[in-house]
């Protein structure tokens, strides 16, 4: 796998890092990585997964958007009010960066869903 012209002008100041380099940004392009949670902790560990260049992303959260939730969670926007946390975060992916490819599920992550969940994904975070 390559990185596009446009993808490597987006990733720039990745690349020249030594500790990252082209063939890290090609990996991270590469990497699924699987996020339960879209609330509190699992937001903002969205948008730097996004903002580093994750290639898939699969989101699974049960909740629903709440006012109380905007101070804290800021992907989401009044807009999102009553809807599920998955689409709504799967939606702010999109608009930040159209080349990542995001799969919404809402509901809790158990019995059948855990068993249907993608067996291929890269562990990067775990709530503690």
């Amino acid at each position: 796998m390559t990185l596009t012209p446009d993808r490597l002008d987006r990733f720039a100041r990745h690349i020249v890092l030594p500790e990252l380099g082209g063939a890290g940004q090609v990996a991270l392009s590469a990497a699924h990585v699987v996020l339960v949670g879209c609330g509190g902790i699992g937001s903002p560990a969205l948008q730097y997964l996004a903002g580093a260049g994750v290639g898939r992303l699969t989101l699974i959260d049960d909740d629903a958007v709440d006012l109380s939730n905007l101070q804290r969670q800021t992907i989401f926007a009044e807009a999102d009010l009553g809807r599920p946390k998955a689409e709504a975060a799967a939606d702010w992916v999109r608009r930040f960066d159209g080349a990542i490819e995001v799969r919404a599920v809402v509901g809790r992550l158990g019995g059948a869903k855990r068993r249907a969940a993608p067996r291929r994904r890269d562990p990067c975070a775990r709530r503690l």
